[in-house]
C-alpha cells in the first residue's frame, strides 16, 4: 500500500499534459518528415538533420519527465544520460521486434499442437485459439522486457551512471504490484486501441472522418496516461522503503 500511495503523490498532472502535447507533436512533426523529398544533395540533408533533431527531442521529453520524477541530482552530463536512453530505447526497439517475429509463423504451431490434441480436446484448442494465446504470449513477453528496461531509462536518464545504479535499477523488479501494473497496463492499452480502431459508428464520410479522429485522439490520450502511470510506479519504487515511508508520512 506504501507503494501505491507513493506512486499516487509522485503523480502529476502537468508532466501527463507534457507528454501528451510534446508526443503528440513528435508525431506530427514525424508526418511532416515522411513528406520531405530526397531527390537532391540539401533535402536529403535535411531529412537527416530534422531526423536527427526529432530524435533529439523525443529524447529530450523523456529524460525530462524521468528527471522530474525521480527528483535526484544528475552523475552525468545531459548528452550521456540522453545517449544512455537512446540505447535503451534502440534495444527495447529490437529486441521486441524479435519477439513480434515469432509471431509470422505461430499459426504453424498452433496447427501443429491441434493434431496432438485428443479429439474431445481439438475443438477446445481449436488452432485459432492456440494461435490466439500465443500472440498473448508473446505480447507479455514484451511486456516483460519493457518492465525491465523502464527502471532502467529512468534511472540512467534522469541521473546517470553511478555506483548505486544497478541497485536502484532492481527496485521495482522485486515489486509484484510494479509487475501486475506493467502487464495490466499493457493489455488495457491494446484492449482500449484495438477496440477504439475497430469500432465504426459512422455510415458518411464525415461520420467516419469525425469517428477516426476521435476514436485515434481517446487512444492517445489513454495510451499516454497509461505509460505515465507505469513510469510513475517505477520511479516511486526506486525510492527504495525508507524513501517511499517518508514520502506518504509527508504526503499524510
Amino acid at each position: 500500500m506504501m507503494l501505491l500511495h507513493a506512486t499516487l503523490s509522485k503523480f502529476r498532472l502537468p508532466l501527463l499534459i507534457m507528454q501528451w502535447t510534446g508526443n503528440l507533436l513528435l508525431l506530427l512533426f514525424a508526418f511532416l518528415w515522411l513528406q520531405i523529398p530526397d531527390s537532391h544533395t540539401w533535402q536529403f540533408a535535411f531529412s537527416v538533420v530534422s531526423a536527427f533533431l526529432l530524435a533529439f527531442a523525443f529524447c529530450g521529453l523523456q529524460v525530462f519527465t524521468f528527471a522530474r520524477l525521480r527528483a535526484t541530482t544528475p552523475s552525468s552530463a545531459l548528452w550521456i544520460r540522453l545517449v544512455s536512453f537512446a540505447a535503451l530505447f534502440l534495444i527495447w526497439l529490437f529486441v521486441a521486434r524479435w519477439i513480434a517475429s515469432a509471431g509470422d509463423h505461430l499459426w504453424l504451431y498452433a496447427a501443429d499442437w491441434n493434431s496432438k490434441l485428443s479429439p474431445a480436446h481439438r475443438i477446445t484448442w481449436s488452432p485459432g485459439r492456440i494461435e490466439s494465446f500465443l500472440h498473448w504470449c508473446l505480447m507479455v513477453a514484451q511486456l516483460i522486457l519493457a518492465g525491465i528496461l523502464i527502471p532502467a531509462a529512468i534511472e540512467l536518464g534522469a541521473a546517470g551512471l553511478r555506483r548505486s545504479t544497478f541497485a536502484v535499477i532492481t527496485h521495482p523488479w522485486r515489486r509484484p504490484f510494479y509487475w501486475l501494473v506493467v502487464i495490466l497496463s499493457g493489455v488495457c492499452g491494446v484492449l482500449i486501441t484495438s477496440a477504439l480502431v475497430s469500432w465504426t459508428p459512422g455510415h458518411s464520410a464525415g461520420a467516419q472522418t469525425f469517428s477516426v479522429l476521435a476514436r485515434l485522439l481517446i487512444a492517445w490520450i489513454a495510451d499516454i496516461f497509461l505509460w505515465m502511470v507505469v513510469l510513475t510506479i517505477a520511479a516511486a519504487a526506486m525510492d527504495g522503503p525508507l524513501s517511499i515511508a517518508s514520502e506518504v508520512t509527508t504526503a499524510a
